[in-house]
Order: C-alpha cells, then structure tokens, then sequence
C-alpha cells in the first residue's frame, strides 16, 4: 500500500514540476481558446517571465492545425522592461499586448459560415507560451494571484494552440 501512495505522490509532484517548468516561459490569457471575434484583428494580452523578450504570434489555418507544421509569423511583441505584476510566491510577470494583430485571410480556413484559425505564442526561446481556455474570461486579472500550478489545471488550454472564430 505505501508503495502505491509513495509512486501517485511521486507522480503528482512530475507533474506539478513539468507544468512549472512549461509555464516559465509565459503566458497568454488573451485570445483564448475558442475566442469570438468580429474581424481579422485578434486582440493579444499576456505575461512573459523576462523583461524585453520577444513574443512571437503565429497563426494557420485552423480547421485541422496538426495537419501541417507551417506556422507563419503574423506578428511580434515585446514583455515590458520593468515587471506588470508580481503573483503568487512573488513571481514577477511582465506584461505583453495589443488591441489587434492582423491574421492575413490565408490563416484563416472556412467552417460553415465562420472563419476559424489556430494561433499560438512562441518566446525567444522557441517554447510555445502557456494558454488560457475559455474559462479564463470569468476569472479576469484575479487569475495571476493563483499558484502556477492552480492556475494551469483551473483554466489551462492543453493544447499547444488556440482556436479562434471569426465571425
């Protein structure tokens, strides 16, 4: 019995550690995942752990984005040089964002009478930012108190892009 406990104990704190390690990178609460939007200009907001580093946005088609590996680059911005925000544990945030960035209409693949793409952000080091799902537009600004952790398991998006519609 003890065995059983000490390896689900084991196998928690893995995961508590990979989510950890995942999320050092940053984060983008907005668009989040299956996000409505009126145009082609999708509204970005953010957090990176670095001062001054780039975020990359890359978008494609998204009725199917596992079908192919070509991303395209559809803009950049940049995490304030000073911290935005300190969380939890005293983690210090800095902030990104935009009101819009453009996603040309070749990102865009048709679905009914919807547009859909797929957009994820890359940090400097090539690492795809943590997302959000759509529970996160309920919590607002009152999610970066929460834990890393907590706060990936309550409103994480698990996969490595987020599905947008246009309307």
């Amino acid at each position: 019995m003890f065995s059983f406990i000490s390896r689900r104990n084991a196998a928690w704190q893995l995961l508590a550690l990979t989510v950890v390690v995942s999320l050092a990178s940053g984060c983008c609460l907005r668009p989040y995942d299956n996000m409505h939007v009126p145009t082609r200009f999708v509204p970005f907001l953010g957090f990176g752990m670095k001062p001054n580093e780039r975020v990359f946005i890359q978008a494609k088609g998204g009725i199917d984005p596992l079908f192919d590996d070509r991303w395209a680059t559809v803009g950049v911005l940049w995490t304030a040089p000073t911290p935005t925000a300190t969380g939890a544990h005293g983690l210090e945030y800095y902030g990104f964002g935009s009101h819009g960035i453009y996603i040309p209409e070749s990102c865009w693949d048709r679905a009914g009478d919807r547009s859909v793409t797929a957009i994820r952000c890359v940090d400097s080091s090539g690492r795809v930012l943590y997302s959000a799902d759509e529970t996160v537009a309920e919590v607002g600004m009152e999610g970066i108190d929460l834990d890393p952790v907590e706060g990936w398991l309550e409103y994480g998006n698990r996969k490595e892009y987020i599905t947008v519609w246009r309307e």
